[in-house]
């Protein structure tokens, strides 16, 4: 991995790759000063391979593991497997179950990633792809050998499914820590975690600089939640808002929705930047599209049970595709004005199969999207 990163790095002219196995980490967590931990540099690199290769020599492999994962950060501010456990499960380590442990396994990567409590579905799927290997490694291995038991672990397809289900399932509750500014200093750690290995980012003591405005992130938390007040009777119960300089695309607020602490209207997923179904919004591009081909507003659909194929394809086997409107009726004939108006599902899929699904991929960029 080593040597492949350096490879790499020569053909690439800068340091692009990190290579950094257990053991350099280790190394990395332990015997190197922050300063030196946030550097990319060969020389920081050669260092902790040297290192490395003598903790290598003096420990065994269990020992190696031990230290790292007693030392590692898990998010959340849980820094070694204990403290993890404590945080997301609230009992011992040696109480986990094999759900449990996987689950805290796959955190390592990328902690402000797999963040449960902002990123639910995506840490779920990290835990599934720590269980597959598993499984994997049980097939291949005969059971999976622990070094602490005699009894070796069988990970097959029933006790996949079971883990999978105790964790969907798993209430977790969020520790009480309490950040100025959440879905940004969150955000900020997503990038850092692109840039540096992230345990280095959580290891190095960091001073990170950002554009945001507190005065002005004041001003726009305020508006978000006047906004959504007054939108009550909508149904809307969440909003979000991004602040940035036009010149130079300083990012100068950023709320992420009404209260992210507010459960309910799962205030902790950061809407500003997760992305989201057009929905109906995209409508109009698609009947403009039909215009563009000689439809008018006057033109006539007929709103009634139809049925199409899932690819565009007339010889698609798979089952038909069967749109409905929001109020569960159809209205027989309606112009395309009416349909556009009360937002019918039915004429705009008629719509879109009369335009051709891609007939002109660009219409969205050419109508200013």
């Amino acid at each position: 991995a080593i040597g492949r990163a350096f490879l790499q790095n020569y053909q690439g002219g800068e340091t692009i790759s990190g290579a950094s196995t257990i053991t350099q980490q280790l190394a990395r967590m332990l015997l190197f000063s922050p300063e030196e931990r946030s550097e990319i540099t060969y020389m920081r690199k050669v260092r902790e391979a040297i290192l490395a290769a003598e903790i290598t020599r003096r420990y065994t492999k269990d020992e190696i593991l031990e230290l790292y994962i007693n030392d590692v950060y898990f998010g959340n501010l849980a820094y070694g497997v204990e403290a993890a456990a404590q945080t997301y499960f609230r009992t011992s380590v040696d109480k986990l179950t094999l759900s449990q442990a996987a689950f805290l396994a796959g955190l390592i990567q990328a902690p402000s990633v797999y963040d449960v409590y902002t990123n639910r579905d995506v840490t779920l799927n990290r835990l599934e792809q720590v269980l597959f290997l598993m499984y994997e490694a049980s097939q291949e291995q005969g059971c999976i050998y622990v070094s602490n038991s005699p009894q070796r672990v069988c990970v097959d397809a029933l006790v996949v499914a079971n883990a999978t289900d105790e964790m969907g399932g798993y209430e977790f509750k969020s520790p009480d820590i309490e950040i100025r500014y959440p879905h940004w200093v969150n955000y900020i750690r997503s990038l850092l975690e692109t840039q540096f290995d992230a345990q280095t980012i959580y290891r190095s003591g960091f001073s990170v600089y950002t554009t945001l405005d507190p005065a002005l992130q004041e001003l726009a938390e305020q508006v978000v939640a006047k906004q959504v007040d007054q939108l009550a009777d909508r149904n809307a119960n969440s909003g979000a808002l991004v602040a940035i300089r036009p010149n130079t695309g300083e990012i100068l607020a950023m709320v992420g929705s009404a209260d992210f602490y507010n459960e309910e209207i799962d205030g902790q997923v950061n809407m500003a930047v997760s992305p989201r179904q057009p929905g109906s919004s995209i409508k109009p591009l698609t009947y403009t599209a039909a215009f563009e081909k000689g439809w008018t507003p006057g033109t006539l659909i007929w709103d009634v049970p139809s049925e199409f194929p899932p690819s565009g394809d007339p010889n698609d086997t798979r089952p038909p595709y069967k749109p409905v409107n929001y109020d569960d009726r159809f209205h027989g004939p309606v112009t395309v004005r009416s349909a556009l108006a009360n937002s019918y599902n039915v004429p705009a899929v008629k719509t879109l199969d009369f335009v051709g699904i891609h007939d002109n991929p660009d219409t969205q960029v050419e109508d200013g999207m």
